[in-house]
């Protein structure tokens, strides 16, 4: 795994998901399977801004990281992977009392879980000097 290609890829990912939140929150709001009442909401809207800039936040520095110290690279990686781990736990608790999340659990489980492991294997190969 050639990582500077591989950091370039999750960012490349990050700021996908990120553009889509924040010009489209309601087509994300209800790809995660809330009702289309619900959201086009201000709060849906508001939240899936939120969660669009720190998509191109958690990008932008990661990039930045792959082209400084290899300790950052790996931490930002490191912060990569619980981002999305715990993303994805929020998720599926929150799918437990509300089964119309459900459908969100489905479709970006396995690309949560895919994107923990990735991160923690592009961490893993980072050279970092004692």
């Amino acid at each position: 795994m050639d990582v500077p290609i591989t950091v370039k890829g999750f960012a490349a990912m990050r700021v996908g998901a990120g553009l889509v939140s924040i010009a489209a929150p309601s087509v994300l709001a209800r790809l995660f399977g809330l009702p289309a009442a619900e959201a086009r909401t201000n709060l849906a809207a508001s939240t899936s801004t939120f969660f669009g800039v720190r998509e191109l936040g958690l990008a932008a520095l990661t990039v930045g990281a792959a082209t400084s110290e290899p300790r950052a690279l790996r931490r930002l990686l490191l912060v990569n992977a619980a981002t999305d781990g715990l993303d994805f736990l929020v998720l599926g608790l929150r799918a437990i009392r509300q089964p119309s999340l459900r459908r969100g659990v489905v479709l970006f489980g396995p690309s949560a879980a895919l994107s923990v492991v990735l991160h923690l294997r592009a961490a893993r190969k980072v050279e970092v000097t004692p």
